[in-house]
């Protein structure tokens, strides 16, 4: 008896057809959306992470609390100097989400409160 006789006669398994290539662009869709990978159906993803860096700046480093994608909090200290209070920068960062921060971030806003600090390098912390 083949195989294929012997699985559908013992446990009822038939066959199923290949996927279209329009189930295959639906499953792709659904799997790369934030909605599929960072799920809040009722619960609570939230972790919390703490990274250092050493900049030409000086040390600066990040507790950063994320849900889902999206930081929740964040607190940024170090032995760097700036212009304005880091709350503005910390602030300015909570409801960002993780995968476009670079584009959510005011390049002006980083230089003025951790000085000398560069977009990239605040992002490579974050990320």
């Amino acid at each position: 008896e083949k195989i294929e006789e012997y699985i559908t006669r013992t446990l009822g398994a038939v066959r199923a057809d290949p996927p279209t290539d329009k189930r295959i662009t639906e499953l792709r869709a659904r799997n790369a959306s934030d909605e599929w990978l960072y799920p809040t159906r009722g619960i609570s993803s939230e972790i919390t992470v703490t990274k250092r860096g050493r900049f030409t700046t000086g040390t600066v480093a990040a507790e950063i609390s994320i849900i889902g994608d999206t930081i929740a909090d964040i607190r940024i200290s170090g032995d760097f100097f700036g212009e304005l209070p880091i709350e503005a920068l910390e602030e300015h960062l909570r409801g960002v989400k993780i995968s476009s921060i670079h584009e959510a971030i005011d390049e002006r806003l980083v230089g003025e409160c951790i000085k000398g600090m560069s977009t990239d390098e605040l992002v490579s912390l974050i990320k």
